[in-house]
């Protein structure tokens, strides 16, 4: 099980990077970067939640 959550872990960094990345290029202001980080952090722990409470209720 660890070994998934390592691939996840590196699909997720490979992810943040390349969309900073891209948020670079068109010269977004740095406070951007964090709104979007925070936002996709927000976005990862909620689907995990539903995910847990689905697997919970079968």
């Amino acid at each position: 099980m660890t070994d998934l959550y390592r691939r996840l872990f590196d699909l997720q960094r490979t992810f943040m990077r390349t969309a900073l990345n891209g948020l670079t290029m068109i010269n977004l202001p740095y406070y951007a970067f964090e709104i979007i980080k925070g936002s996709v952090l927000v976005l990862a722990l909620a689907v995990a939640y539903i995910h847990a409470r689905n697997l919970r209720s079968t």
